[in-house]
């Protein structure tokens, strides 16, 4: 009889309490999947931000490279040229 009670009481009171909880609870989950959608749009952004930052700085680092390549070589031919004089 205790039990018949409860599940009256429940189906009276609690499940219209129960009903609010999950009307909440699917809310509150929403709200945070909006906000899991806009961290993803963001770090996509940071992420595409960074590729091309990071293929700047890498063209950069060939053209030193290069440059210091020519640098290199011309500073060889000098030495070069300047033993063909020294050396008879």
């Amino acid at each position: 009889m205790g039990r018949a009670r409860a599940q009256l009481s429940w189906l009276a009171k609690g499940r219209p309490a129960t009903e609010q909880a999950l009307a909440t609870l699917t809310a509150d989950l929403q709200a945070l999947q909006h906000k899991v959608d806009a961290i993803d749009r963001r770090l996509g952004e940071l992420a595409s931000t960074h590729e091309l930052l990071s293929t700047r700085q890498v063209d950069g680092f060939d053209r030193i490279r290069e440059a210091l390549g020519d640098a290199v070589d011309d500073l060889a031919a000098r030495i070069a040229a300047v033993r063909e004089e020294v050396t008879p």
